[in-house]
């Protein structure tokens, strides 16, 4: 577990705590998409420090890397990257329709027929 204090001091704690209530929602999020494996190694949660006389939060990192090498490097595996862009395009394309023509995870170009574009198959690559 390792963790990191971060002050400041034109903050509020309001909006700190939504700060905290974000961080922890997309830790959430990022969990949802990640292949079983991965998901009880990668924790990350945020708190507010309320006592404190500087407006603070508190990032905590609980779990280990996904794999490291003796380099003390993390490696991502491709079951990992693939994962998390499928994620992205869910949250960013589809669901928050950015692209129109992207409406879930595995085909693009929907709605575009009528131009001559046929829907085709989203490829993930590493």
């Amino acid at each position: 577990e390792k963790s990191v204090i971060i002050g400041l001091p034109n903050a509020s704690l309001v909006g700190l705590k939504q700060l905290a209530d974000i961080i922890n929602w997309m830790g959430e999020e990022e969990r949802y998409y990640l292949p079983p494996s991965v998901k009880s190694k990668i924790n990350i949660q945020a708190s507010v420090e309320e006592d404190s006389p500087v407006p603070t939060i508190i990032l905590t990192r609980k779990g280990v890397p996904i794999s490291q090498t003796n380099s003390n490097k993390v490696q991502l595996d491709e079951d990992i990257v693939r994962e998390r862009t499928k994620a992205w395009v869910d949250r960013v394309l589809v669901k928050m329709r950015i692209c129109p023509f992207t409406r879930s995870t595995t085909k693009s170009g929907q709605g575009l027929r009528d131009v001559g574009v046929p829907v085709g198959d989203i490829a993930y690559h590493y």
